[in-house]
C-alpha cells in the first residue's frame, strides 16, 4: 500500500463543501494533480470563453477516433517549458492522464495512460495593431490552416504524405470569407476572431536552423513528395483554389502588394552603405548597386509568370511558408551522435525522416516558389557555397520526378525546373529588399542571429551576401526574356 497523508478529522459540513468542490472541479476538468486548485493558464479557454474541460477534450478524442470509449481524458497538464507566446498567437504541449471508467478524483494521474498534444490558440484581443489590411490578412491566412485541416489533410495523408493529425479544430473566421470589404476595416469583428488547433504532437522530432546540406536534403525530399501529392490534380487543385489561397506564399504581389515594393529602392540603398565595406568586390560588380530597381522592373512580369491556374501544366500545391522552423526532422537522424535520440517509451519510433506543419499560407502555385524560399530562408551558407545550391535544387527535382512517376515527369525538364526557381528567387527578393531588409545592418542582424524563425538572409551577414549573389545571378538568367516579352 501506498503512503498516505495523515487523516484530519474534519466536521461534516465541512466534508460536504469539500466534496462539492473537488466535484465541481472535476467536472470543470480543472483539477491540478498536485494541489487540487482550479487551473488559471489562459490557454486552456476556448474560443466561446469556457474552460476546455476534461470532458471536452475527452469528447473530442473520443470523435476523432484516438481514445476508446471507456477512457476519458482525467487531469490536463500544460507541459512546463512548452508555452510559446506571440503576437496573436499562443501555444504549449498538453500532457493528458487517461482514465478508464469512473476513476475516483484521489487517482488523478494515476490512470492507465497519458497522451502528449500540442494547442494552438490564436486569438487577437489584445495583439498589438499595425494595420487593419495587415492584421485581416493574418487571420486570413489562420482561416487558411484550419479549411487545411479540415478539407486537405486527410486526402494528402491517404496519398502517403507524413502530415500531423488535427485532433480537433475551432474557429471564429467565418465573417471574412462572407464580408471581405467590411472585414478589412472592421477592427472590433477582427478582434473578436480567432482559431484553436488541438494537433497530435510532434514527439521523437527536433528542429534546427540553419539546415545543413544533409538535413537540406531530407527537407527537399519531403517537399518533393508534398508537391508530388498533388501534381497536375485539376480537381484537387480547383478545390484549392476556391478553399485555400488561389496563390500561395505570404510574399506573393496579391498579399503584399506594390507598397513594400515601392520601399525596396531605399532599403537597399541603406544595405549597401551598412555592409559594402564588408565586401567591397561584391557591390563593386556591374549590376549590384542597381539590384532593387532590376527587381522592381521585373516584378510585375515574375509574379505573372509564377502565377498559375489549377489546370495548367506543373500546377500543384505550394506549403507557402516552407521554413526551418515549419518542419520537424526525426531525431535519431540527427548528424552527432552526442545529440542522438533515445526514443521514449510512448513514442518506440518517428515513421518519417520529417514531418511539415503549419499550413497558413498554402495553396496553388509552382513548387518551386517553396525551393527558393526554403534555400535563402532556412539553409547554411556552407550547404549553398561551391555548387551546393544547384545540387540541391537538382536534388529535389530529381526527388520529384520519382515521386510524380515517369509517364507524367518527362514534361518538367531540368532547364524548365531551373528557369522555375530563378523566377521564384527574384519574387522572394522582392520581399526580402521590400520588407526584412529595413534599417538592416551588422548590428541589426546580429542582434537577431539566434532568432531560429528568422530567415538566415536577414540576420546572418554570409547569408546574406550569398543571398545578393544568388538574386544578382537568378536576374541575368530571366532579364533578357523578361525585357524582350
Amino acid at each position: 500500500m501506498r503512503g498516505r497523508t495523515p487523516r484530519v478529522a474534519l466536521g461534516a459540513g465541512v466534508v460536504v463543501l469539500l466534496a462539492s468542490f473537488l466535484l465541481k472541479a472535476w467536472q470543470r476538468g480543472c483539477v491540478s494533480q498536485l494541489t487540487g486548485e482550479p487551473a488559471v493558464n489562459d490557454l486552456l479557454i476556448g474560443l466561446d470563453g469556457e474552460a476546455l474541460s476534461c470532458a471536452k477534450l475527452t469528447a473530442w478524442l473520443r470523435k476523432s477516433g484516438d481514445i476508446e470509449h471507456d477512457q476519458q481524458v482525467a487531469a490536463i497538464e500544460v507541459v512546463p517549458g512548452s508555452e510559446r507566446r506571440w503576437p496573436q498567437s499562443h501555444s504549449a504541449k498538453l500532457n493528458l492522464s487517461l482514465a478508464s471508467g469512473a476513476e475516483d478524483v484521489e487517482h488523478i494521474g494515476g490512470g492507465n495512460g497519458e497522451r502528449l498534444l500540442f494547442l494552438k490558440k490564436v486569438l487577437v484581443t489584445e495583439a498589438k495593431l499595425e494595420s487593419l489590411p495587415a492584421l485581416r490578412r493574418d487571420l486570413a491566412s489562420n482561416g487558411n490552416e484550419v479549411r487545411f485541416y479540415e478539407e486537405f489533410r486527410d486526402i494528402l495523408s491517404q496519398r502517403g504524405l507524413p502530415l500531423i493529425k488535427a485532433i480537433h479544430v475551432d474557429s471564429r473566421l467565418s465573417f471574412l470569407d462572407q464580408n471581405l470589404d467590411a472585414a478589412a476595416t472592421d477592427e472590433v469583428a477582427l478582434r473578436g476572431s480567432g482559431a484553436l488547433f488541438l494537433l497530435e504532437s510532434a514527439e521523437g522530432y527536433y528542429q534546427a536552423s540553419p539546415l545543413s546540406a544533409k538535413q537540406a536534403k531530407t527537407t527537399l525530399k519531403l517537399l518533393a513528395n508534398f508537391h508530388a501529392a498533388a501534381w497536375e490534380d485539376e480537381e484537387l487543385l480547383v478545390r484549392a483554389a476556391n478553399r485555400l489561397h488561389p496563390l500561395a506564399g505570404y510574399w506573393t504581389m496579391q498579399q503584399r502588394g506594390r507598397e513594400e515594393m515601392g520601399r525596396m529602392a531605399e532599403n537597399w540603398k541603406g544595405y549597401v552603405a551598412a555592409f559594402a565595406a564588408l565586401r567591397p568586390e561584391l557591390f563593386a560588380r556591374p549590376g549590384i548597386a542597381e539590384l532593387a530597381q532590376r527587381i522592381e522592373r521585373l516584378a510585375v512580369w515574375v509574379s505573372e509568370e509564377l502565377s498559375t491556374l489549377p489546370g495548367q501544366p506543373f500546377a500543384t500545391l505550394v506549403h507557402g511558408d516552407y521554413k526551418a522552423m515549419n518542419i520537424f526532422l526525426r531525431e535519431d537522424l540527427k548528424e552527432t551522435e552526442s545529440q542522438r535520440f533515445s526514443p521514449s517509451p510512448a513514442y518506440p519510433s518517428a515513421e518519417s525522416d520529417a514531418l511539415l506543419i503549419d499550413f497558413q499560407w498554402t495553396g496553388v502555385g509552382f513548387g518551386m516558389s517553396d525551393v527558393a524560399m526554403h534555400l535563402s530562408h532556412s539553409v547554411a551558407v556552407d550547404a549553398l557555397r561551391d555548387g551546393g545550391e544547384r545540387s540541391l535544387v537538382q536534388g529535389y527535382h530529381q526527388e520529384l520526378l520519382a515521386a510524380i512517376g515517369t509517364s507524367r515527369a518527362a514534361a518538367y525538364t531540368t532547364e524548365i525546373a531551373w528557369r522555375h526557381y530563378c523566377l521564384a528567387v527574384v519574387d522572394y527578393a522582392r520581399m526580402v529588399l521590400g520588407c526584412f531588409f529595413v534599417n538592416a545592418s551588422p548590428q541589426v542582424f546580429a542582434a537577431r542571429a539566434q532568432q531560429e524563425n528568422v530567415g538566415l538572409c536577414y540576420r546572418d551577414v554570409e547569408a546574406s551576401f550569398h543571398f545578393v549573389e544568388r538574386v544578382d545571378r537568378s536576374l541575368r538568367a530571366i532579364e533578357e526574356e523578361a525585357l524582350s516579352s
